[in-house]
């Protein structure tokens, strides 16, 4: 398992110690993540690294996601896609199941911390059933030029939080709660990220036989928005 001292050979010079530093701050307290899953990209990458560093540095860091049938999902998927600006059919019934759905998650969820922060679309009403401490939504997508009737709904929901945070200041939306950007997190540890020696390239290359006396031009994960 990689422990936050392994990022002193890519951090810059005193930055883990920075880190160590503010973590004295908030130890002990409680720090719960909510996203859709624990697999694929987005913010179940981000948590996968994260979460053991959180617990290293003395904070008591939980993570829990949402379920729910298929009508859920796939008015989440539809969701999600018009608040990236795409046009989908988004019908009152639908979105009322979406939030009932979420009152289920709750109620089976511990939701109990200091701070919670809820990632993307799925579980985002999960404001609605709030208990205490602090909630953060944590938006990974660019939801600047969203459907308005999407985000018409949608931003009933924000609006419960304390805060939002983007990834960029152009991504966000005028709220009337304080927002703040983190850029996207790229873990250069990771198995994905780490380099590749020559000799793993060059097999990799000769494999898809793809010639290697012309630039190759390699787009890495999907064309997302």
């Amino acid at each position: 398992m990689i422990r936050l001292d392994d990022y002193r050979q890519v951090a810059p010079p005193g930055v883990v110690d920075i880190i160590l530093k503010l973590a004295e701050r908030v130890r002990g307290r409680r720090f719960l993540h909510v996203s859709s899953g624990r697999f694929g990209g987005g913010p179940a990458e981000v948590l996968h690294a994260a979460m053991p560093v959180l617990n290293e540095l003395g904070i008591d860091s939980r993570w829990e996601i949402t379920g729910g049938d298929p009508a859920f999902y796939t008015t989440t998927r539809a969701l999600a896609a018009a608040l990236e600006g795409a046009e989908r059919v988004l019908n009152d019934e639908a979105l009322a199941h979406w939030v009932e759905m979420n009152r289920v998650n709750a109620k089976k969820l511990s939701l109990d911390a200091d701070l919670v922060m809820v990632h993307d679309v799925q579980p985002a009403s999960l404001v609605a059933n709030r208990i205490d401490g602090r909630w953060v939504w944590r938006c990974h997508f660019d939801c600047s030029r969203a459907q308005r009737r999407a985000w018409s709904f949608f931003r009933q929901f924000v609006a419960q939080y304390d805060a939002a945070v983007f990834s960029l200041p152009e991504f966000g939306r005028r709220l009337g709660i304080p927002q703040y950007v983190i850029h996207p997190s790229i873990d250069p540890l990771s198995e994905k990220n780490r380099d590749l020696t020559p000799r793993e390239v060059a097999s990799i290359v000769a494999a898809l036989g793809v010639a290697r006396d012309k630039p190759l031009l390699l787009q890495i994960g999907p064309f997302a928005p």
